[in-house]
């Protein structure tokens, strides 16, 4: 997007004259995608909250009328890469994106009640949301076929995300909101990403050093044995 509006980033193009003559203003976006934390949180800051403003951010700077969604795809505030602590991730992003949003609306005059309205057309997938578990339970029963499946096991290494999943969806079978109210969740945390001992497990069945020893353990609960 910064390629057709390449002004929209002051910093990309500083000190250099740019040919917009024939840039256009009419794509017409209806949605924002949001599906990885951006590398360049200033662009992707200052081009997102423009295009929530406005349909035509080059000619009009707000226009009250015009709200499109925005979705996300994971909310992890951090992720774990060779650095030996937890880099910001997609979910900071979001905090990011709006803590400034909602003062950009108040510096437009935008009220807290109409504020308000306007987010909630912000919707937020991914792990420990709900609906991204009920995704994996119709795949595994479709897989499942005529079998019941009774238990299901959460392997990760956030337990903010993976094990608040398990969380979730356990509080959604104990109130009544799953067809199988027989079906329990069990989080197992590995230590090969966020996790570290001494962190909160956040009610984690089991936490071991890695993907193998969880299914290991997983098996074990049931009987069998890894090969």
């Amino acid at each position: 997007y910064d390629r057709s509006h390449p002004l929209m980033n002051p910093f990309k193009w500083e000190n250099t004259a740019v040919d917009t003559s024939e840039e256009s203003w009419e794509e017409g976006l209806q949605a924002v995608l949001v599906f990885t934390d951006p590398g360049h949180f200033f662009m992707a800051l200052q081009i997102i909250i423009d295009v929530l403003l406005s349909s035509r951010p080059g000619e009009k700077e707000f226009e009250a009328d015009f709200n499109i969604p925005i979705f996300f795809s994971n909310p992890d505030l951090l992720w774990k890469t060779q650095f030996p602590y937890g880099r910001f991730g997609q979910g900071a992003f979001r905090l990011a994106l709006q803590s400034l949003y909602v003062a950009r609306l108040h510096s437009l005059g935008v009220t807290d009640e109409d504020v308000e309205q306007r987010l909630k057309n912000w919707v937020q997938y991914g792990k420990p949301e709900i609906a991204q578990y009920k995704f994996t339970v119709r795949r595994l029963e479709e897989q499942a076929g005529d079998r019941q499946i009774a238990h299901f096991y959460m392997v990760g290494d956030n337990p903010h995300s993976d094990m608040q999943g398990c969380i979730n969806m356990n509080k959604l079978v104990n109130t009544g909101g799953s067809r199988a109210p027989q079906v329990h969740w069990s989080g197992v945390l590995v230590r090969t990403g966020v996790f570290s001992d001494g962190d909160d497990p956040n009610e984690a069945a089991a936490v071991v050093d890695n993907v193998h020893d969880a299914v290991d353990w997983i098996l074990a609960q049931h009987g069998l044995g890894s090969e």
